[in-house]
């Protein structure tokens, strides 16, 4: 990220232009692509298709310890970002440059968070939200039995270098070393599993939407959840097994990106998004 005299960092793009095999880049980059703007310094940008769309959103860590994301409301090969929101899905502040990377560490199908930060620590944010809802549970610092390196602005990156089915830990510094974690735990990848199937319509919606669910295959109690991109729960409904739909009044919501989660009483759930357009 390079600045073009006015202080602020700017986003730089270089379209490769070649194949996939051999890759030529545009010798003239795009400022600002995709609708994306300016926002903090020393930027950290890492991509990952969150919500669970087809798509890779963005997002992008900074000096002051925050995490901005942009969603990609375009497509796989027509990318279009939204504005920006800082810290959404619950993630909060981290202190002092934040660098993340996402895993699915436990296996479990959705994206976990990871963050280096100014004072060599690794932060973690464990995804208790679905593939496709996303929800960030307390921060933890250093989990797993790991410890701070012995340096600054610690920049986490996650790879099976050993190709023993598990996510090992590489971490970068600030003075150009590399610290290797080797994940020693026996991998154990499960498949996540939804009881029901489910469909919103109309979507995008605007004074209402009407959620269909098959629940054929559960007799628990589902309960119904619809939060923000922030992550901040804004609904809430029990479901009857027995029916099939329920037709809900969004004229109380501003337009935007909304999730929805439904889960029953012994932890199985299913997930997706809507967008409000008025």
């Amino acid at each position: 990220f390079m600045s073009n005299g006015d202080n602020l960092p700017d986003i730089y793009f270089f379209e490769n232009i070649g194949t996939a095999y051999i890759p030529s880049f545009s010798s003239t980059p795009t400022l600002n692509p995709f609708g994306l703007v300016k926002t903090g310094f020393n930027r950290h940008p890492v991509f990952v298709d969150i919500d669970n769309d087809g798509d890779m959103d963005l997002f992008f860590g900074e000096l002051y310890g925050n995490i901005h994301y942009y969603e990609n409301t375009g497509s796989a090969s027509n990318p279009a970002f939204s504005t920006h929101l800082a810290n959404p899905f619950g993630l909060i502040d981290i202190g002092h440059s934040f660098t993340p990377n996402f895993v699915d560490i436990d296996n479990d199908g959705d994206m976990d968070l990871f963050s280096g930060e100014y004072y060599g620590s690794i932060k973690f944010f464990e995804n208790t939200g679905t593939v496709s809802a996303p929800a960030f549970g307390a921060i933890q610092t250093n989990p797993f039995n790991l410890t701070n390196v012995n340096g600054f602005m610690s920049s986490p990156f996650f790879a099976d270098i050993d190709n023993d089915g598990d996510k090992d830990l590489f971490v970068g510094m600030h003075l150009g070393n590399t610290i290797f974690f080797e994940n020693t735990t026996v991998s154990s990848i499960q498949k996540v599993s939804n009881s029901f199937q489910t469909k919103i319509a109309p979507n995008p919606a605007a004074n209402s939407i009407t959620l269909y669910y098959n629940s054929q295959n559960t007799t628990e109690e589902i309960n119904l959840k619809i939060s923000n991109v922030m992550g901040i729960e804004l609904k809430n409904y029990s479901l009857n097994v027995n029916e099939t739909s329920i037709t809900i009044s969004t004229e109380d919501l501003a337009n935007g990106t909304y999730f929805y989660t439904l889960e029953t009483t012994n932890g199985q759930k299913s997930a997706g998004k809507f967008i409000l357009l008025k």
